[in-house]
């Protein structure tokens, strides 16, 4: 069996260093919620979208929902989908929108007082800035 070394002197930093850059359990928790949450978002989103046959409409236009407004142009999205820049930015928008209504929904779901929807989706979107 190998010997395990041990440095003492250098243990204690080490270790504390480890417990500062690992985010606490309920921090872990918190974020890890809130990816299945927006997950479940996403599902409801897409199978709304196959029961109009707009599966495609909605793969194009998902990363629009999870970056900046500027981060991918229109126009990438429009010649895919064969529609102007404007009738993208519409379509975009009411995606947007949507996304909104279904995560507020998705909340509610999870409260015994809907009337907390706002404070929720606080914590939610706290729990990525951390």
């Amino acid at each position: 069996m190998a010997a395990l070394p041990l440095d003492w002197q250098t243990a204690d930093s080490q270790f504390q260093l480890a417990a500062t850059t690992e985010p606490s359990p309920e921090k872990a928790f918190d974020r890890e919620w809130a990816l299945a949450l927006l997950a479940s978002v996403i599902e409801r989103l897409r199978a709304e979208c196959a029961v109009e046959n707009s599966e495609r409409w909605f793969e194009v236009l998902k990363p629009f929902l999870t970056v900046g407004k500027s981060a991918i142009p229109h126009f990438e999205a429009a010649a895919e989908l064969g529609i102007s820049e404007g009738a993208v930015r519409t379509a975009v928008h009411r995606l947007r929108r949507r996304y909104r209504e279904v995560l507020r929904d998705e909340i509610a779901q999870t409260l015994s007082d809907p009337a907390n929807v706002a404070e929720e989706m606080q914590a939610l979107f706290s729990a990525f800035s951390q």
